[in-house]
C-alpha cells in the first residue's frame, strides 16, 4: 500500500533583517515537545521585515529538502513582491474556480444557499487544496 505521507517534509523558517539569536528554548506543549528561539533587533529599528518562508516536499534524503529550503530563504528581497503578486493570483483563481452553488440566485435567506457557501469556506476546500498536492 503506497504511503502519501511517507518522507513527507513540511516547515519553514522566519528570516529577520537585523536580528540575532537572544534565547533557545525548548520544552512540552500539549504532551509534544517542542524548540524554540527568540530573537531581537540588533539595532533599534522603526520597523521590520520578516519573511516567511515554507516548503512542503517528499524527499528521500533531509539534504535535499534543506537545500530547496535553503535556496527560498536566499532569494533576492526583490522577489518578495513578485512572489506576493503571484501568490495573490493563484489565491483569487483559487476561489473563482473553487465554489459549490446551490438555489443560485435566491440570496442569504436561502438555507440551500448558506449550506453551499459553508461547504465552499471550510472543510471542503481544505481537503481540495491540500489533496491538489496528491498528499491525501
Amino acid at each position: 500500500m503506497v504511503n502519501p505521507l511517507e518522507n513527507l517534509v513540511w516547515d519553514g523558517a522566519l528570516v529577520g533583517d537585523n536580528s540575532a539569536l537572544a534565547e533557545e528554548t525548548s520544552g512540552r506543549y500539549a504532551e509534544c515537545p517542542f524548540k524554540g528561539w527568540r530573537y531581537v533587533s540588533k539595532i533599534p529599528e522603526i520597523s521590520h521585515h520578516i519573511r516567511v518562508c515554507l516548503h512542503l516536499d517528499q524527499v528521500e534524503k533531509q539534504e535535499i529538502w534543506d537545500t530547496a529550503l535553503q535556496k527560498l530563504i536566499d532569494l533576492p528581497l526583490a522577489e518578495d513582491a513578485k512572489a506576493w503578486e503571484e501568490g495573490q493570483k493563484w489565491w483569487a483563481e483559487f476561489w473563482n474556480r473553487s465554489r459549490l452553488v446551490i438555489n443560485s440566485g435566491r440570496g442569504e435567506d436561502d438555507t440551500g444557499w448558506w449550506i453551499g457557501r459553508k461547504e465552499t469556506t471550510c472543510l471542503g476546500q481544505y481537503v481540495w487544496l491540500y489533496n491538489r498536492q496528491q498528499r491525501l
